[in-house]
């Protein structure tokens, strides 16, 4: 899966469907939009199992962007 960041201060990160953050696939500031590919692993690098996740995006404003993301085996 690939995301595209806009530029300025944002953070993207992966979620179960429980509600617990289970990666941080993107944490920064950059000048210009960045391109993130997310292989489907957890902070730490093991592999989450098959289902949906939901990926956020949070801008240094506060505002949020939901996305429902199936994760395959």
């Amino acid at each position: 899966m690939t995301f595209t960041v806009p530029e300025g201060e944002s953070e993207l990160s992966a979620w179960d469907v429980a509600g617990r953050r289970v990666a941080t696939l993107w944490q920064g500031h950059s000048a210009s939009a960045v391109t993130i590919q997310w292989d489907g692993r957890r902070d730490g690098g093991g592999a989450l199992p098959a289902g949906l996740y939901l990926v956020r995006l949070r801008d240094a404003g506060g505002h949020s962007q939901l996305q429902r993301v199936t994760l395959l085996p």
